[in-house]
């Protein structure tokens, strides 16, 4: 879960943007929509943690999955529109549906080691899950992308 999350971050944070500027839209302005879409998303990593204590950690983040590979499709449509607004409304979106992973991550990953391994174990389980989830994804994701003749759904 944590590993899908980190992913999730990494391609909206790099490979979308890079993405969206190589469609014609202003760099700048795509930096802005990024920045501000992520003022945004702060608040749902808060919904997400406390939808997390009412109905368990595992239905939000497996929720939040699947909205954002439903989401992928239409996000990328409107990445390319050239259009400031429904740039920032896409960024904002994605932003929103990944934040929900991480507000029950933390309680999540320290509730699968008991008291005598936790921090160890959370430690270890969160550095993996960024080597694993972000570190590897840019260029995986770039390299399927030229592979594919940069078709969209290739990365969906």
């Amino acid at each position: 879960a944590g590993a899908a999350g980190f992913g999730l971050q990494v391609v909206l944070a790099t490979f979308a943007v890079t993405y969206t500027v190589s469609k014609g839209a202003d760099r700048q302005g795509v930096l802005y929509a990024f920045a501000a879409a992520s003022l945004v998303s702060i608040v749902f990593v808060l919904l997400g943690g406390k939808l997390s204590d009412k109905v368990g950690r595992r239905p939000v983040m497996i929720g939040g999955l699947v909205l954002f590979v439903i989401y992928l499709v239409p996000m990328f449509a409107l990445l390319s529109s050239n259009n400031i607004v429904l740039i920032f409304v896409a960024f904002a979106i994605g932003l929103m549906i990944h934040s929900t992973l991480f507000g029950p991550l933390a309680a999540f990953v320290s509730e699968q080691f008991g008291t005598t391994s936790r921090y160890t174990g959370a430690s270890l389980g969160y550095q993996l899950a960024t080597l694993l989830g972000a570190g590897f994804t840019p260029g995986i994701v770039a390299q399927i992308f030229k592979d594919s003749g940069q078709q969209t759904s290739s990365v969906v």
